[in-house]
């Protein structure tokens, strides 16, 4: 089932659409109602688009748009995965402890800040000049696509942008002299995010905002739910305007926001493009580690590039129209375990990827007392965590870039250290 044909059978059974998405929400709410903290947390962006695929995979049921054995397949693998999600959040992590301190933090922050804002702005014009600006192509994927490095700059920036913020919040709120820089690099993160063509993009730098008060500033954290409801219209007029934009005039703003809001809907659009007339079964699962780790086989050169499986969202929406253009729908995982490890496979598949967001989950919220560091990489595993539900082999590719993240880190670390020791000696020899 195409887009076209998908929108023609909920416009004809809008109510029954509109029923199931009503219902899916009310089961979203009941079960997760205990992980509720503010409507900014990522994990609530992530519970509203699952939800979201709950009701159109229910509402293509109820229409006899697929077969009970699809439908089957997805409950089993929905119910396996808020399992883990739920039992391995129960995990009794203790509050976590530093015991990791470092000498001349502060000197060492700041060094480690100024690189990690020019290394962002230089890569994103170094983006900007090679391949165009995002928000004006055809599609996003085709910036990020073929094995040329764009895709791993993309990552990049993605990363380390989001580590920039975090550092820029942190200069903020302690009055650090660095501030000014730090609300100029968050200017810059709006316009670019803009530019990449990123609906989400204001919201992701005010999700970045809300984990950084979390982990570090209860007062921040207080403020912020005072003003939530007000940061959410305004993060739906900023998605929307960057729809409007990127149409090139084709829609009014008015229909912008109705396309926004449609964006929601179309969460699940890999179920309607696969589960009706057993499409699910054309798309080629025989590679199932390839199809995974695709990034870092392909970033690191192990397997070349033109070796390597196509993005299978890519491969979905292909079969529905002839084009060349690199776009599709995100690969869910009750879609993408079904592929790669049959019916029953997919079950422990989406089970596992349910207990390593729920122990996550659980972590984020007992590193309150660890050092700078530290939580910052925790915050950047926990706002990238719940990608896996969505699009597991995208997800595995930021955290490769995350481990980047963290060896440049460590080597930034290891030369202060080893300059300062020099200087001490030589300080030493003097006197």
């Amino acid at each position: 089932m195409s887009n076209l044909d998908f929108i023609e059978l909920a416009y004809e059974h809008w109510e029954a659409l509109l029923f199931c998405i009503s219902f899916s929400f009310i089961c979203y709410i009941l079960i997760f109602k205990s992980w509720y903290i503010s409507i900014l947390d990522p994990f609530v962006l992530s519970a509203v688009l699952s939800a979201c695929g709950f009701g159109v995979v229910i509402f293509l049921f109820l229409c006899n748009a697929i077969q009970l054995k699809y439908f089957v397949s997805y409950l089993l693998t929905q119910f396996a995965f808020i399992s883990g999600m739920l039992l391995f959040n129960r995990i009794g992590f203790r509050k976590l402890k530093n015991k990791f301190y470092i000498l001349d933090e502060n000197k060492l922050l700041r060094i480690i800040y100024i690189i990690v804002i020019f290394s962002v702005v230089i890569i994103q014009f170094i983006i900007y000049k090679n391949i165009g600006i995002p928000l004006f192509l055809d599609s996003r994927l085709e910036a990020s696509s073929g094995g040329s490095g764009a895709g791993l700059l993309f990552r990049f920036t993605t990363v380390w942008g989001t580590l920039a913020l975090l550092f820029s919040f942190y200069n903020i709120e302690k009055k650090n002299k660095q501030r000014y820089i730090a609300y100029c690099f968050i200017l810059f993160s709006i316009i670019t995010s803009i530019l990449n063509g990123s609906k989400a993009g204001f919201w992701g730098l005010v999700t970045t905002f809300f984990l950084y008060s979390v982990i570090c500033s209860d007062h921040i954290l207080c403020q912020i739910r005072k003003h939530e409801k007000k940061i959410l219209l305004i993060g739906i007029v900023a998605g929307s305007f960057v729809v409007f934009i990127s149409s090139n005039d084709e829609i009014n703003f008015i229909q912008s926001l109705i396309a926004f809001g449609e964006r929601f809907i179309f969460s699940g659009d890999v179920y309607w493009q696969t589960y009706p007339n057993g499409y699910i079964e054309r798309i080629d699962g025989s590679r199932p580690f390839e199809t995974s780790f695709v990034d870092i086989l392909g970033s690191y050169r192990i397997i070349p590039w033109n070796e390597l499986p196509e993005p299978m969202g890519i491969s979905i929406f292909r079969m529905h129209v002839d084009t060349d253009l690199l776009t599709g729908p995100n690969p869910r995982h009750n879609v993408m375990g079904y592929v790669l490890f049959g019916m029953y496979g997919s079950i422990l598949f989406s089970f596992l990827l349910g207990a390593i967001i729920g122990t996550i989950h659980a972590l984020f919220y007992k590193a309150c007392d660890l050092n700078l560091l530290i939580k910052f990489l925790i915050v950047l595993s926990y706002g990238y965590i719940f990608g896996l539900e969505g699009d597991v082999s995208y997800t595995i590719s930021l955290y490769n870039s995350l481990f980047i993240v963290m060896l440049v880190r460590f080597f930034l670390i290891l030369c202060y250290y080893l300059i300062l020791s020099i200087l001490r000696v030589k300080r030493c020899m003097c006197k």
